[in-house]
């Protein structure tokens, strides 16, 4: 609405109005709205790899590095992933598995707290420095040794 104007300019002894949506008037639009717009910007490739590195070698310097054989368990119980975590003493997990991840492990950990799965792919410097340790499988490690540094490693 608002699309005439309430009231003739001069005459009347009330104060020029253009429209009822005015600012100033009671039910009127907001002043200076909201406007939708992304404040998105796009980091180079070559930036992104390097911040995961640095990442990556930030949470290793500080010990907070584990690497584990696989992230396979005998059940779906997440009282067998439980007691794992007690173990090794982490409480602020981020774990790192291979993109084909066991069913078993992803069933017992999706209601843990302060942990977060991820598959390489899905690992980002933001993930990594949000959680107190980190820990990746072999296969996560020969994945990421491939997106990071572009080439395959040699196999032992």
């Amino acid at each position: 609405g608002g699309g005439q104007k309430p009231w003739r300019q001069k005459g009347t002894g009330n104060a020029r109005a253009g429209s009822i949506r005015s600012p100033l008037w009671k039910g009127g639009g907001k002043a200076h709205g909201p406007v939708l717009r992304s404040f998105k910007f796009k980091i180079q490739k070559k930036v992104r790899r390097l911040a995961l590195r640095v990442a990556l070698s930030a949470r290793m310097r500080e010990g907070k590095l584990w690497v584990v054989r696989s992230a396979r368990l005998t059940d779906h119980k997440t009282q067998t992933y439980a007691a794992m975590h007690a173990r090794f003493g982490w409480s602020h997990t981020l774990f790192v598995t291979e993109p084909d991840m066991d069913q078993n492990f992803r069933l017992a950990t999706r209601n843990v707290d302060n942990l977060d799965v991820r598959a390489p792919a899905g690992c980002t410097v933001y993930g990594i420095l949000r959680r107190r340790e980190l820990v990746l499988t072999e296969g996560a490690v020969h994945h990421l040794h491939k997106l990071l540094l572009r080439y395959e490693p040699k196999q032992h």
